[in-house]
């Protein structure tokens, strides 16, 4: 399910003692996204104290920002040898280890940063982010729901609870988590997304439609939401506008292989062979181990005209496994930070 995609993590915590007034002008400048200028003047604390541990951390942090993420955790854990008392500083280290895959490292921080700060909601719920990416859904749920008894508006905490509750088939529960996300912020498109994809499990496909439909009027280039609102109308058998939808995505994300795959098969049911055959071909050339593209390939290649729209949840995605029938894949369901 849900890279961010593009599960984008809760940005780094960046706390700071009080310090002289070049460190204070470096904070303003970090704040203010002025990463180069922060940057420079972190360097020239170190250059004549270099166990300024402060800086070390908040070099880390624009390390991080500045996609680093080797970077940040040598930093940052330059700033733990010196001091190992900061919740933030393991808590970022963690953030880092997160976006390189390294889960039980990160995991590992947020219990030190837990142990060290216990009423940290944003460390219970980055917590939860990794323990779903180890399929840890039941711990998951509850480092979740930590968070949110710390943080009762925690709007992004009740969205990634209900990712780990939609894994675990708990769809019902998954919704109302959705929807609690959305009552506290109200243009949440992530959620809505999300909660579109909930609604196409439970079979109602119309709903469905209707939530990607406002995650896409909130956030209009959401290419994973236009993709998965295609699978949508497909199960509608609404195919023409299916296609438009699977368009609509490629056209903002143009390396998007489930959209390809999937526009292969509205163009399948739409008796548009050739076309389709062009589509799993783009698919597979964007992502050379796509099994179900291959497949949905050597469906069309063998004449079959079965047409599957039920799906098995696997990893993220969701996909269905039946003989020869057509396999479709969603698109990742958005994690929020």
């Amino acid at each position: 399910m849900p890279s961010s995609s593009q599960l984008i993590q809760k940005k780094m915590a960046v706390h700071f003692l009080p310090e002289s007034p070049n460190f204070q002008k470096a904070i303003v400048f970090h704040h203010q996204g002025q990463l180069d200028q922060a940057e420079k003047i972190y360097q020239q604390i170190l250059a004549i104290d270099p166990r300024h541990a402060d800086s070390l951390h908040l070099l880390g942090v624009v390390a991080y920002q500045k996609g680093k993420h080797e970077v940040a955790i040598d930093l940052i854990g330059r700033a733990i040898e010196i001091n190992s008392n900061d919740a933030s500083y393991y808590s970022n280290k963690g953030i880092a280890l997160k976006e390189l895959n390294q889960f039980e490292a990160a995991i590992a921080c947020y219990n030190k940063a837990i142990e060290l700060k216990p009423y940290f909601a944003e460390v219970f719920s980055n917590l939860g982010i990794a323990l779903c990416a180890l399929k840890k859904f039941d711990n998951a749920v509850a480092s979740y729901d930590q968070a949110i008894a710390l943080k009762p508006k925690f709007a992004e905490a009740y969205s990634n609870r209900g990712i780990a509750l939609q894994e675990l088939k708990q769809l019902d529960a998954a919704l109302a988590s959705y929807d609690k996300a959305i009552a506290l912020k109200a243009g949440y498109a992530d959620a809505y997304s999300n909660r579109g994809l909930v609604l196409k499990e439970l079979k109602e496909f119309k709903a469905a439609v209707v939530s990607y439909d406002k995650a896409i009027l909130l956030k209009p280039d959401y290419a994973d939401a236009y993709s998965n609102r295609g699978l949508a109308l497909q199960a509608l058998k609404q195919f023409d506008l299916a296609l438009e939808s699977y368009d609509k995505a490629i056209a903002f994300q143009p390396d998007l292989a489930e959209a390809y795959s999937n526009r292969g098969l509205a163009l399948h049911a739409l008796k548009q062979l050739g076309a389709a055959l062009d589509s799993y071909d783009k698919a597979t050339m964007l992502k050379p181990e796509y099994a179900e593209a291959y497949c949905n390939k050597g469906v069309v290649l063998r004449g079959c005209t079965e047409f599957c729209v039920n799906g098995l949840m696997t990893g993220n995605r969701r996909i269905s496994r039946s003989g020869y029938d057509l396999k479709h894949k969603e698109s990742s369901t958005q994690r929020s930070h």
